[in-house]
């Protein structure tokens, strides 16, 4: 019923403790592809610009504490050779004797379609400030409660108005 890939990974041996049923869906490998890659797995599968942010958060991972939500985003190399997007939101599951990390529960959810809206979204917007820049159109908006105004970039180039500047309510 989860809406992403529940898992325990265990930190010292490199592999999936448990995995629910949503795993090979969103990650496209099942716990025992992933398990066979071990360290692999990171190399072979994570996107090589976020390989740091892997590692970065296994760092982060290590001084964790107890009870704590630890998310990072990434992009992962489906079967078919294809990056998806994917967050993951992982805690402390277990430690040794010690205090270090063993193990870590996690959820990971697939952030695809939410990555290529938002990316279309960007594209709008900036597609939609061209157009005012050429007709020389701004636009502003007031918040009723706060009489906070926030206008459009093109609203302060026509008023020749630097962007910083507090407008007076007169």
């Amino acid at each position: 019923t989860l809406p992403g890939a529940l898992y325990i990974f265990d930190t010292v041996n490199y592999q999936n403790l448990y995995a629910n049923e949503q795993l090979e869906t969103v990650i496209g490998y099942s716990p025992a592809e992933l398990n066979a890659m071990r360290e692999k797995a990171v190399e072979s599968l994570i996107h090589p610009e976020d390989v740091l942010v892997f590692h970065d958060h296994r760092e982060r991972c290590k001084q964790a504490k107890d009870g704590e939500i630890l998310s990072y985003k990434y992009r992962v190399r489906s079967k078919d050779g294809t990056y998806k997007w994917l967050r993951n939101f992982e805690s402390i599951f277990k430690r040794n004797a010690d205090g270090e990390v063993i193990q870590v529960i996690a959820i990971t959810l697939n952030i695809d379609a939410e990555r290529k809206i938002a990316e279309q979204l960007r594209q709008n917007e900036k597609l939609y400030k061209q157009a005012q820049s050429l007709v020389q159109m701004g636009n502003w908006v007031m918040d009723l409660a706060t009489r906070q105004f926030t206008w459009s970039d093109e609203m302060y180039a026509i008023y020749e108005l630097d962007k910083f500047e507090k407008m007076s309510e007169e």
